[in-house]
């Protein structure tokens, strides 16, 4: 049995791989992300109550109230901003046609082609309609289901668990 997808990615399939790795391999990074932006805000919140009452025009504090709130955002953004710079950057290479045989997968585009030993991945997820390969801890292969043009997608979940011998994470 085989499978093939041709995927043209969207911004809402990496969106949703942001949530999913986030969710699956970074929960101790995203705690400390968020844990941070909200030391920023109290932070910001003290900077402005000690500007009023102590009538500080020091322009340290004035960088500081412009820069807080920047990198608070910065903290709790930080998935969408990496979501639109996959989309750019694979908008660029467009068509990404996966084939998954007995032995490897293969991929390719228009500017290269990787394949991969199935014993090579780390870890795989299904979520949202999708699947999500793992690589390494930082990078997986997304392959939503609507993308499938070769074999049935619900089938495509055992095939995975039977080539990589590791079981298929279902994700809420």
């Amino acid at each position: 049995m085989s499978f093939q997808a041709k995927v043209d990615y969207t911004k809402s399939d990496f969106v949703a791989f942001s949530k999913v790795h986030l969710r699956t391999k970074m929960k101790k990074q995203r705690i400390v992300q968020l844990v941070c932006a909200a030391v920023c805000c109290l932070m910001e919140i003290l900077l402005i109550v000690t500007t009023i009452l102590y009538r500080v025009k020091d322009t340290t504090f004035i960088v500081l109230m412009v820069l807080m709130p920047i990198l608070a955002a910065e903290m709790l953004l930080l998935p969408r901003i990496n979501a639109f710079s996959m989309t750019k950057t694979y908008r660029k290479l467009g068509t990404t046609v996966m084939d998954f045989g007995e032995q490897e997968a293969n991929i390719r585009n228009r500017t290269s082609q990787t394949i991969y030993q199935y014993s090579g991945f780390d870890s795989v997820c299904h979520s949202d309609g999708a699947y999500y390969l793992f690589i390494n801890r930082q990078q997986a292969l997304v392959i939503p289901e609507r993308c499938f043009v070769e074999g049935d997608p619900a089938a495509f979940g055992a095939f995975l668990a039977e080539k990589t011998g590791l079981e298929v994470k279902e994700l809420n």
